[in-house]
């Protein structure tokens, strides 16, 4: 009796069965995964900063102050949040000074924009619904952003991750290793509870990967789209962690050998979608 995966004893003829047994257990490390990184996010406090706050070091601190100036003044200027006399301290050594439009020196967070930008969007139409102001109530903002942007990658990875397994001749236990390793055996979710581009950029290299593994195995199928949404999350991986250019010139090479056309029609129009110049 031919067997469908290598080691796993799972005959081709229940295949259908034994890849609903493996997304059963997938589920479940997942959301076993994914559990005590809401808990954590939802109650994240520094209880060794003055005042209650949710922030825990220079550099997360420079983020909110981006994604806070951005809302309350719609503007990339930070002097008006990191003030004297806050009931927390907003302060960071992680920013930079520089003559505005009006002629005058302003403080800026040295982060690059792109995650302060989407994370400004998610705290607009969150204080839009609650009327939550950030640099007054930073708990429950920060507690429900961070919430909703860790639980939400970490989950895309890890579906991800399976649904790139699952077709391998690998056996179960591989699997279930693999998987829960990512949940579990990274720095990804100790990360989770500040605003920090690691968990994005893992996220999003493994949308590029996903991709890469689809193009490779199913030639032909849907190239244009796959093409174009690979060279979109290949430079935002780039643009997160600049070390990721090794992984944007090998999805490149794949584009190139595996479907030349999407190259030219899908890879480069997705990769010009992203700005270059948000190297995180």
């Amino acid at each position: 009796m031919a067997s469908n995966e290598a080691g796993s004893g799972c005959p081709a003829e229940f295949a259908t069965i034994c890849s609903r047994r493996h997304w059963a257990i997938y589920w479940l490390l997942i959301v076993l995964a994914l559990t005590p990184v809401a808990w954590r996010t939802a109650n994240v406090t520094n209880h060794g900063a003055t005042g209650e706050s949710p922030m825990f070091s220079a550099n997360d601190r420079s983020r909110w102050c981006q994604v806070a100036s951005l809302v309350e003044h719609g503007e990339w200027e930070i002097d008006k949040v990191i003030r004297p006399g806050s009931a927390i301290e907003w302060d960071t050594i992680d920013k930079v000074v520089h003559r505005g439009r009006d002629g005058l020196i302003h403080s800026y967070s040295s982060k690059p924009p792109l995650l302060a930008t989407i994370v400004a969007g998610e705290y607009w139409l969150l204080a839009s619904q609650t009327g939550w102001v950030l640099t007054e109530s930073p708990l429950p903002v920060v507690r429900a952003l961070l919430t909703i942007n860790s639980v939400i990658c970490l989950a895309i990875l890890m579906i991800l991750l399976a649904s790139f397994l699952e077709p391998m001749f690998v056996s179960d236990w591989t699997r279930y290793f693999v998987l829960a390793a990512a949940g579990w055996g990274t720095f990804l979710t100790t990360f989770a509870i500040t605003l920090n581009n690691h968990l994005p950029a893992a996220t999003t290299a493994m949308a590029t990967i996903w991709l890469a593994d689809r193009i490779v195995r199913q030639p032909g199928q849907r190239v244009w789209s796959r093409c174009f949404w690979m060279g979109i999350w290949a430079a935002m991986t780039v643009a997160f962690e600049l070390p990721a250019v090794s992984l944007f010139g090998v999805v490149a090479l794949v584009a190139l050998v595996r479907a030349p056309k999407g190259l030219l029609a899908g890879f480069l129009p997705g990769l010009s979608w992203s700005e270059p110049s948000q190297l995180d």
